[in-house]
């Protein structure tokens, strides 16, 4: 067993009890009365949101982590369903979700991205064509 040392940046807790940590090195683990039942591994560096969907079935999304340029959807036994990348040089800032109708049968993501590579102005300039170019 590999001692890992990591900061836990998000903690959400499911319907049944079982806790959800998303950790700065990407993993994600679900824990039960104390003990981990489940150590997945976020699609990027590290996992920054975590946040339950109400009331999910087995065969729906249970919670939603976010972090370094993607965001995925797990069920409740912390099985990978799907991911969602951002803009190149974006992160997620923010996530919310939800549930919307009169029996909220219809569920909602939105996401809030911030930059975080700087483009470069100078990328896709011209080499000059002419003297006068040049001196600009």
């Amino acid at each position: 067993m590999e001692l890992r040392r990591a900061y836990i940046n998000s903690l959400a807790v499911l319907p049944d009890g079982t806790i959800v940590s998303g950790l700065d090195d990407g993993h994600v683990q679900l824990w039960r009365r104390g003990q981990l039942v489940k150590d997945a591994r976020h699609t990027s560096a590290k996992v920054d949101h975590v946040l339950t969907f109400p009331s999910s079935t087995v065969s729906e999304p249970s919670f939603v982590t976010a972090g370094d340029g993607s965001i995925c959807l797990w069920t409740e036994e912390g099985n990978h369903l799907m991911q969602f990348g951002s803009y190149r040089g974006t992160s997620p800032a923010s996530i919310a979700v939800g549930s919307i109708g009169e029996a909220g049968n219809t569920k909602y993501l939105a996401a809030c991205f911030r930059i975080t590579r700087q483009v470069d102005p100078n990328q896709f300039r011209l080499v000059p064509q002419n003297e006068a170019e040049r001196r600009r």
